[in-house]
C-alpha cells in the first residue's frame, strides 16, 4: 500500500481523537521515542499496559511498528507542507 493511501485513510491528527486518553498519551510518548517500559514509568503504569495500549494503537493506525507509525506521522506533516507551498 502507498504512504500516501495509508495517510488519506488514516490521519493521525484527525483519528487520534477517537482514541482513549490513555491511547492518546501513549502514541504522543512513542513518537517521542519512548520505549514501553519508559512510558509506563511516566504514566504510572505497568508496562504490559502500556504494550497493550500501543497494540490498540497499532490497530487503529493499521501499522505494525513505530517505525510504521512514526513514518505516517512525518508523511502527514511532510504531505501538508507542500500542500500549503503550492
Amino acid at each position: 500500500m502507498e504512504i500516501q493511501q495509508t495517510i488519506k485513510r488514516s490521519r493521525i491528527r484527525k483519528d487520534k481523537d477517537k482514541l482513549t486518553d490513555k491511547q492518546q498519551q501513549v502514541l504522543v510518548y512513542a513518537l517521542r521515542g519512548y520505549s514501553n517500559n519508559q512510558m509506563a514509568s511516566e504514566l504510572g503504569i505497568q508496562p504490559i499496559t502500556a504494550r497493550i495500549h500501543m497494540s490498540a494503537v497499532f490497530k487503529h493506525f493499521d501499522v505494525h511498528t513505530r517505525s510504521e507509525l512514526l513514518a505516517l506521522y512525518v508523511c502527514e506533516y511532510a504531505l501538508e507542507f507542500e500542500e500549503n507551498l503550492i
